[in-house]
């Protein structure tokens, strides 16, 4: 009984050399010509979209893209306009499907843009970048998303923001919405922000934001840090917390809870029933700083 079962283990670890010697020889013989070089025969492809003239006062704006970056920014036009820049094999790009779409319902103009792959593994080198173009001073509802690629949006104002990516970085510059959500993984996101409640997420990369009006902002990251600029003598309330960091704070503060990772409190100036901005920070392995702006 003794050696029968010493060696029961020996035909388990056979079959697993087997399996792993079939993998080895898959993936030297087989798999460089199922799967062809990025830089194999890698092209350039570019394609228009553009609305027709828009006279309404709102516009929601609905863009996905896949392994490419998105900008939106303002022009002097009265279109949407979208350039798509695509690179991959001549293959790879006729597997690349778009379907735009633009109406007009209670008076606000919607423009759809959705960029996919049908082929089986469009991760190989394909992308799809956007360049977009949009009418300033109008009114935006926004959801841009994309993958493996970074979102920039400037000088853009409205009622709901909807910014998500995965490996890649989140920038606004001077956008102002009632919401603000944007999420993003192995990246970071920054920039200057002013919304009612806003919602800013990522993994494994810093949030540098600077906050221009009052509202809620919930910061969250894990393995970076966390900064916060407030134009100074702005009333806050902060909720801040961090492990394997430090937290760090220029205003006065009346503190409520204080340890090396946690902090709670707000300025001489707060008041709940009025306006403020009400702060909580979250992060892991990385410092939290808020400081004020224009202090002098």
């Amino acid at each position: 009984m003794g050696q029968i079962e010493a060696r029961r283990p020996i035909i388990p670890l056979v079959a697993i050399i087997v399996v792993g010697v079939v993998a080895l020889l898959f993936v030297a013989l087989v798999l460089p010509q199922v799967l062809p070089s990025k830089s194999s025969n890698q092209i350039v492809e570019y394609k228009k979209f553009q609305s027709q003239e828009i006279s309404e006062s709102t516009i929601s704006l609905d863009l996905s893209s896949f392994n490419g970056y998105i900008t939106v920014k303002p022009s002097d036009s009265r279109i949407v306009l979208i350039n798509v820049t695509m690179k991959g094999t001549q293959d790879e790009l006729k597997d690349i499907t778009f379907d735009f779409k633009e109406q007009t319902e209670n008076g606000t103009k919607t423009v759809t843009l959705k960029v996919k792959s049908t082929g089986l593994l469009p991760i190989l080198g394909t992308s799809a970048s956007l360049d977009v173009l949009v009418p300033k001073d109008r009114v935006y509802y926004a959801t841009l998303d994309t993958s493996n690629g970074k979102i920039e949006v400037s000088s853009l104002k409205g009622e709901k923001l909807t910014l998500h990516t995965s490996n890649g970085m989140i920038q606004f510059t001077n956008v102002e919405f009632g919401i603000i959500e944007a999420t993003t993984s192995n990246g970071e996101i920054k920039g200057s922000l002013s919304a009612n409640k806003a919602t800013l997420t990522t993994s494994n990369g810093a949030i540098r934001t600077s906050i221009s009006n009052f509202g809620s902002y919930k910061i969250t990251t894990s393995n970076g840090r966390i900064e916060v600029n407030i134009i100074y003598n702005t009333p806050i309330k902060i909720q801040a917390n961090t492990s394997n960091g430090k937290i760090n704070y220029d205003m006065p503060l009346t503190v409520t809870q204080s340890s090396n990772n946690n902090l709670s409190g707000y300025t001489y100036n707060y008041d709940s029933s009025k306006p403020n901005i009400d702060l909580q920070l979250s992060t892991s392995n990385g410092n939290i700083d808020m400081m004020y702006l224009g202090k002098d």
